[in-house]
């Protein structure tokens, strides 16, 4: 089982950017034929789906996506925002979007990986049945630029980021040179971006105290969902872990193969995030050798 369901904030702003009325007309019915799961707090589209409302606008190529997240900014979190406006620091807050992620927009996937003074947060989006190589690339640069923009607003632009790294694109795509002055590389070896470590222990300028209730809610879906769905969100952390861990070397079978399985499954079912999970298989080994591959 794949999960495939993102938010219908995520595509907030399009009709205005494609200026079509038409699209206008497509879009309104998308959205309004969205399904609302019964453990999820609002309604949701398929991958698919967003991949197709998504095709029209990146006919103007990249500028397309850019005037999206740019109209959108913190709009594209939907009810992830109180909880982000509820934690008190940077960090805390990517740590509140990382652990819901799986709920809001759950083919994106972000995993945490330290990188010198830098936190590379590694993206990807599944390869789900129906997304071509070009749609999943797509979705993949604007879930980065929803980040830098949408999040980056949602904690009063404290979120400092040096660089922006795009694979070479199998579909032919091109990337801008930059994005709100942060260099964007296009011959990496994974899409990522990366963050000023020390800009996560900043104040949230926008905390109004704990979003106790929203995050609530949250973790009541990912416990309420059924078990294929909560065993294919699992499988996806420890894909995740082991896909942002091979670049540097850090992952091994042994490794894997030793931890405690009981372990992971409570992580996996309580708040722990997706750095807390990081940190759990980092602990088995604190200083593993590189890959011989």
């Amino acid at each position: 089982m794949a999960l495939e369901h993102i938010s219908t904030a995520a595509l907030a702003g399009a009709p205005e950017i494609v200026g079509d009325m038409a699209y206008a007309q497509f879009f309104r019915e998308e959205v309004e034929s969205s399904q609302q799961p019964e453990y999820l707090p609002f309604p949701v589209l398929t991958a698919q789906q967003v991949a197709a409302l998504l095709d029209p606008l990146c006919e103007q190529g990249a500028a397309g996506m850019v005037a999206l997240a740019e109209r959108q900014k913190e709009r594209c979190g939907g009810d992830l925002l109180p909880i982000l406006k509820g934690c008190p620091t940077v960090g805390a807050a990517l740590t509140a979007l990382l652990r819901f992620m799986p709920v809001h927009a759950a083919p994106v996937h972000w995993q945490p990986r330290r990188q010198g003074d830098s936190l590379m947060l590694c993206n990807w989006i599944e390869p789900l049945p129906g997304l071509s190589i070009e749609q999943r690339e797509r979705m993949s640069f604007l879930s980065t630029l929803q980040i830098i923009a949408g999040f980056g607003e949602a904690v009063g632009n404290a979120l400092v980021c040096s660089a922006i790294h795009r694979r070479p694109s199998a579909a032919g795509l091109h990337w801008p040179d930059q994005y709100r002055g942060i260099p964007i590389q296009s011959d990496c070896v994974e899409d990522a971006i990366l963050i000023d470590v020390k800009s996560l222990a900043l104040p949230n300028p926008n905390f109004h105290g704990a979003g106790t209730a929203e995050e609530e809610g949250f973790l009541e879906a990912l416990r309420d969902a059924h078990p294929s769905e909560q065993a294919a969100r699992f499988r996806q952390q420890v894909k995740g872990w082991i896909r942002a861990a091979l670049p540097v070397g850090n992952c091994r079978l042994e490794l894997l193969a030793a931890v405690d399985l009981s372990e992971l499954s409570r992580a996996s079912k309580t708040r722990t995030s997706s750095i807390e999970f990081w940190l759990i298989l980092r602990a088995r080994n604190r200083t593993p050798p590189p890959c011989h591959t």
